[in-house]
């Protein structure tokens, strides 16, 4: 075998390939340490309202939101019974148009 050909080496390209995959997974793993290190800082104090005494904003906001959830069931009940109705007259239609075809 000779020492110039080109792309015949195949413990070259092993070499290469190995190389190649240990500095991705070098890469892999300090991308892992980075987002570990981000992960585990201890977040900003902040003020935390106390759980035996909600806001009084806190607690309207919660009232709209229920409201505004039951106004959501009911918008869904009344589309899906439209929706019923739909596909039954369309099923009516479709036998309808099958039985002007015979």
């Amino acid at each position: 075998m000779e020492t110039g050909s080109r792309g015949q080496d195949p413990v070259g390209w092993c070499c290469f390939c190995l190389l190649a995959f240990g500095v991705a997974m070098l890469a892999i793993i300090a991308l892992h340490k980075l987002r570990e290190r981000q992960h585990f800082q201890p977040p900003p104090p902040r003020e935390q309202p106390s759980p035996h005494f909600p806001s009084a904003p806190a607690a309207e906001y919660t009232k709209q939101l229920k409201g505004k959830a039951e106004e959501t069931k009911a918008k869904m009940n009344s589309l899906r019974k439209q929706k019923m109705e739909l596909d039954h007259r369309l099923l009516e239609m479709l036998s309808t148009i099958d039985s002007l075809k015979d």
